[in-house]
């Protein structure tokens, strides 16, 4: 549908281009029989077939034509005696179609009933009708179209007889839709006069209603006054729209002239709070002077700031006796306050906290509801409001502001609000852990010496040290376990052991209690992560100084394969120093890879132990045969395998062989 709809803007802006050249169009009308001749077929334009049509078109007029108004409107201006048209039809016969569509948008009758007298339906492409019916129904519906086209633009005359037109069309289906949708259109341009003759029509209700909902919107109270008393049940979406809109004209007239329409003043009241309208607001109020405000209206005021606009409801304070329905003063003042402290809005928290809430003595504020002006540093008005009102915070308010390092703030709460902690360690630990990870050295410094004092152990995990050593806060993290009794888990033995940092490692080793419950395991994961990243003075301290008591270590696949393949030395450095095991895994990758030099070093250095002897000679085999490394296979089956005398290769690697030149050799041996 796109391509199409682009191909048909293009072909209608070329022929717009030959219809305002006066030297192009004598070239093409001389040169029909030559040069044109070929490029007839691409004129033709592509039309869809007959179940899109309707959608076409239903694009074609919101979205087309909209860029060649001005120069299709030039051109009927200076052509307005069709003395050209009838050859211009002879060699272009496509271009009656958009001429058809111009001529309705831009009100030209006597173009108009010029293309129809010239028998436009013979310029329906018959690649795409091949049957009389298919090329009727497609006029049909481009003189719908043209009927939409006129009554977008107010051109009765046309209008009427594009109406006619349709009315004549023996293979349209529901022309009542097309007059709906022109009557939208016309009444979103405020068209009375096209909206006056579509209503002499049956229009269905559903068109009504939309045109209704789009006057509204663009405040055409003439259109709305002739449409609203059609529609046999009005709602208050019109009115609705209207206040949103600013047009209090619409709005004053719906609801003095309906008497159903005063139930939806409250509701309006809403709406137009949101949209920001005050002379709807003020208008609303005074329609009902005995209408509560809902307490959402107050809310969401306060969230713009809009300090005006309450003065403008609350003038004089001749409404201040109103009551507000849906929530009490109190709850209703402390969400007020929160949002306008959220989006920043310091003057609007001092007006309500001295003028429209004066009356209050205490506000009761929950700190949860407080973390989005945290979060966005108004610590001045966070100030004011926990100076006036009551605020309670609980455990994420703390561990937010100790994240943000805003000790200013922190102290602020502490001595202005009520803290109420589930857990007082838990959340030790985890502002601790959030300060620490974020370098914040002050507010770590104050959580352990002021607000958790007595506070004797906290546990970091893994994560948290990688991100304090991540951010550069090792100085930091190095003050936490300097002032508290910090616990770490092995992860983090082994993360710190990755990256080589001797330093940040011996200070965990001195300084924080270190829970390894396998300590083999632990020593095994940490010796291959240092040695696969090439760090010996790591590898030598792990094994000569913390894990000194470990005498085997079993090095996984993936750290081996690393070592082998870019720190050599490391792996010689490591089967000297320590006994190291390997497992059937090792064995497969060496393989997989034909270092066989390798796979001899760890026979003569280290175990290896292989938990299924035949499945791994399979395995090692066939992955090396795949990788074609035929001294590691000859290695493999002379040597390291020459025990084993069958060999099963698994089936996912058979298929990879067959065929293979390594096939055979495996199957001789």
């Amino acid at each position: 549908m796109h391509s199409q709809m682009t191909f048909l803007s293009c072909m209608t802006a070329a022929i717009v281009s030959v219809l305002s050249s006066h030297e192009l169009f004598a070239l093409v009308c001389d040169f029909q029989d030559g040069l044109f001749g070929d490029m007839r077929p691409f004129l033709h334009l592509p039309w869809p077939k007959k179940h899109k049509l309707r959608a076409m078109w239903t694009h074609a007029h919101q979205s087309s034509y909209t860029e060649d108004d001005a120069v299709a409107s030039t051109w009927l201006a200076t052509n307005a005696d069709l003395t050209r048209l009838p050859r211009l039809l002879d060699g272009i016969p496509s271009a009656a179609i958009p001429l058809l569509l111009f001529s309705a948008r831009a009100g030209h009758l006597a173009l108009f009933l010029k293309l129809h007298q010239h028998q436009v339906p013979t310029c329906v492409p018959e690649l795409y009708y091949d049957d009389l019916s298919g090329r009727r129904r497609y006029m049909d519906i481009v003189r719908a179209t043209c009927l939409v086209e006129a009554m977008r633009g107010n051109h009765l005359e046309v209008t009427k007889l594009a109406h006619d037109l349709c009315l004549l069309g023996r293979n349209l289906v529901r022309p009542r839709s097309w007059l709906g949708f022109g009557l939208q259109l016309a009444a979103d341009n405020g068209h009375v006069d096209a909206v006056a003759y579509a209503t002499t029509f049956h229009v269905d209700v559903r068109h009504v209603r939309k045109a209704i909902r789009v006057a509204a919107a663009r405040g055409h109270i003439a259109v709305v006054q002739q449409l609203y008393p059609l529609d046999p049940h009005p709602s208050r979406a019109a009115a609705t729209i209207a206040a949103q809109h600013g047009h209090l004209d619409v709005v004053q007239w719906i609801l003095t002239t309906h008497s159903v329409a005063t139930a939806w003043a409250p509701f309006l009241l809403r709406r137009s709070a949101v949209a920001r309208q005050p002379h709807v607001l003020a208008w609303l109020l005074e329609f009902d002077p005995t209408m509560d405000i809902d307490h959402d209206v107050v809310v969401q005021i306060a969230a713009t700031g809009d300090v005006e606009l309450f003065k403008a409801i609350f003038k004089d304070n001749a409404h201040a006796d109103r009551s507000i329905q849906g929530a009490s003063r109190q709850a209703t003042a402390g969400r007020a306050l929160v949002r306008a402290a959220a989006a920043g809005h310091a003057g609007m928290v001092h007006y309500l906290l001295t003028d429209l809430f004066q009356d209050l003595d205490d506000v009761n504020i929950d700190g949860r509801d407080l973390m989005d002006a945290i979060a966005r540093r108004h610590d001045t008005i966070i100030a004011m409001l926990v100076a006036v009102t009551h605020v309670t915070v609980g455990d994420d308010c703390v561990i937010q502001v100790a994240a943000s390092g805003n000790v200013a703030l922190l102290q602020t709460l502490v001595t202005a609000t009520t803290i109420r902690l589930a857990d007082r360690h838990v959340t030790a630990e985890t502002a601790l852990r959030r300060a620490t990870a974020n370098g914040h050295t002050d507010m770590m410094e104050y959580l352990l010496t002021d607000l958790f004092q007595g506070i004797e152990t906290t546990h970091l995990s893994s994560a948290d040290v990688q991100a304090a050593v991540a951010n550069g806060h090792e100085a930091t993290l190095t003050s936490l376990f300097h002032g508290t009794h910090v616990t770490v888990d092995h992860d983090c033995v082994i993360n710190v052991a990755g990256t080589g940092n001797l330093t940040l490692l011996q200070t965990l080793v001195t300084t924080t209690t270190i829970n390894i419950d396998d300590r083999h395991a632990v020593a095994s994961m940490a010796v291959g992560r240092a040695a696969a990243s090439g760090h010996t003075d790591m590898v030598h301290y792990l094994l000569a100084e913390l894990f000194h008591d470990v005498k085997c270590v079993a090095i996984a696949a993936g750290d081996l394969m690393a070592i082998a393949s870019r720190h050599v030395p490391t792996l010689s450095m490591l089967v000297d120093a320590t006994h190291v095991t390997v497992d059937d895994d090792c064995v497969i990758q060496v393989a997989a890879v034909g270092n066989v030099a390798l796979l001899q070093t760890l026979v003569t250095a280290a175990t290896i132990r292989l938990a299924d002897g035949q499945a791994t000679a399979g395995r090692a085999l066939g992955h090396a045969a795949v990788g074609r490394h035929q001294a590691m296979v000859q290695y493999l089956l002379s040597d390291f395998f020459s025990n084993v005398h069958e060999v099963a290769i698994p089936v996912t690697l058979q298929r990879k062989l067959w065929n293979e030149y390594m096939l055979e050799p495996l199957i001789y041996n």
